[in-house]
C-alpha cells in the first residue's frame, strides 16, 4: 500500500517487549457463545443442519471478549478460517476485530484491526498510560477463528472483566442479523443493542447468512436455552417462497417451550424494488400480513420492518438489501425507543 497517509497504516511496536496470551478464563471472558466457547462455534454439532450452517456456525458474529489490563500496548495475532472475500463489506468486519474502551461506565470505540489477509499480527494501541483499563474486543462477523493471541507488555496484568449475565437476548435470522454489511464487528445489531442497554443482558447472535430457514432443529435448540428474556426473529428475507410452510411450526415449538419469553417477529425492512415492481410489493404485503397473523395467534410481538427504517429514504443500506452502520443503529434505537426491549 502506498505510504501517503500514516493514519492508514498499522501501528508499529517493538515485538520483543510484548508477551502473548491464549484466550482463557484466567485472563478474559468470551461472550456471545451459547454452547462451545473452546472453538468459537455458535451452534452445537447436532444443530448444524447442513454444510452451510456448519460453516456459518463458525463465524463469530456477536462474539466478544472482555478483559482488563494495565498494558501500555495491545497487539493481537490471529488466524481466521477465511480471507477477505466480499466486495461490498469491509475487510475489518469480515475478518478483523473491533476494540472498545470503558469510559465513565460506557464502552466507547477505540480501535480496529485492519487486516489485509489472514494470518495477521496487528497493534491495536501503543504508548498508553499504565492504569488499569477495561475493554471489549468484538470478533469477526463473517469468518471463524483458528487461533487468537492477545499481546501485552511483558510485565503487565491481563485479567477478565464484565461477567456473563444470566438474562439473555437472542437474535435469530438472516445475513442482516449476522451483520451484513456493517463496517466493523461492533456495529452489528446485537453488539449495538448490548451497548445501548449498558450490558444489562447477555446478547447472542444466531444470524446465518442466506440460511435463516426456520429449521426445526434450530427451534428445538433455542427452546432448551434458559433465561431468554427476548428472542428476536428476522427471517422473511431467506424464506420468500417457503415462509408459509416453515414459520408456524418453528414458532409453535418456541412458544410451547418458551412460554415466558418475549418473542419478537420482525418483517422485512423497506426494499426499494417494492416501489417499482408491483409483484414484489404484493408479495411483501402478503408476507407481512401472514407474519402479523402468526404473531397474533401465538401471542408474539410483531414489528413491521418498514416502521424502523422507512423515514430514512432507503439510505440505511449498502446494496439495497443489507444494512449500513446507520441502519443497524436505528434498528437498535427503535427497539429501545419503542420499549420493545427494556
Amino acid at each position: 500500500m502506498p505510504n501517503f497517509d500514516k493514519n492508514m497504516q498499522d501501528i508499529q511496536t517493538k515485538e520483543n517487549e510484548i508477551k502473548y496470551h491464549n484466550i482463557d478464563s484466567s485472563n478474559s471472558i468470551i461472550h456471545g457463545l451459547l454452547w462451545n466457547t473452546e472453538n468459537y462455534n455458535r451452534l452445537q454439532t447436532s444443530e448444524r443442519v447442513n454444510e452451510n450452517l456448519t460453516l456459518l456456525s463458525r463465524h463469530t458474529s456477536g462474539v466478544s471478549i472482555s478483559f482488563k489490563t494495565n498494558s501500555t500496548n495491545l497487539k493481537l495475532k490471529c488466524q481466521t478460517t477465511s480471507d477477505i472475500y466480499m466486495s461490498h463489506m469491509s475487510g475489518v468486519s469480515q475478518i478483523g476485530f473491533d476494540l472498545y474502551l470503558k469510559v465513565n461506565n460506557k464502552y466507547l470505540h477505540l480501535a480496529v484491526a485492519k487486516p489485509l489477509a489472514s494470518p495477521y499480527n496487528i497493534t491495536l494501541f501503543k504508548d498508553f498510560n499504565n492504569e488499569m483499563k477495561e475493554f471489549i474486543l468484538y470478533c469477526p462477523l463473517y469468518s471463524g477463528i483458528k487461533s487468537l493471541l492477545l499481546g501485552v507488555d511483558e510485565n503487565s496484568i491481563l485479567e477478565s472483566s464484565l461477567p456473563i449475565n444470566k438474562d439473555k437476548i437472542v437474535f435469530y435470522g438472516t445475513s442482516i442479523t449476522q451483520g451484513g454489511c456493517a463496517s466493523r464487528p461492533g456495529m452489528n445489531i446485537s453488539a449495538i443493542l448490548n451497548r445501548m442497554l449498558n450490558n444489562r443482558y447477555e446478547t447472542y447472535n444466531l444470524g446465518f447468512s442466506g440460511n435463516g430457514h426456520c429449521n426445526i432443529q434450530i427451534a428445538e435448540a433455542l427452546s432448551k436455552i434458559e433465561n431468554i428474556k427476548y428472542l428476536i426473529i428476522e427471517v422473511e428475507g431467506n424464506n420468500y417462497e417457503k415462509l408459509y410452510e416453515r414459520l408456524e411450526p418453528f414458532i409453535e415449538i418456541l412458544r410451547t417451550n418458551l412460554p415466558k419469553t418475549k418473542i419478537i417477529l420482525q418483517s422485512h425492512f423497506p426494499y426499494i424494488y417494492h416501489l417499482i415492481d408491483d409483484d414484489k410489493k404484493i408479495q411483501n404485503e402478503k408476507l407481512r400480513e401472514f407474519q402479523q397473523t402468526i404473531s397474533k395467534k401465538y401471542k408474539l410481538i410483531f414489528i413491521n420492518g418498514y416502521d424502523i427504517l422507512n423515514e430514512y429514504n432507503y439510505e440505511a443500506y449498502v446494496d439495497n438489501i443489507h444494512l449500513s452502520d446507520i441502519g443497524f443503529y436505528y434498528w437498535a434505537k427503535y427497539l429501545i425507543d419503542r420499549k420493545v426491549i427494556s
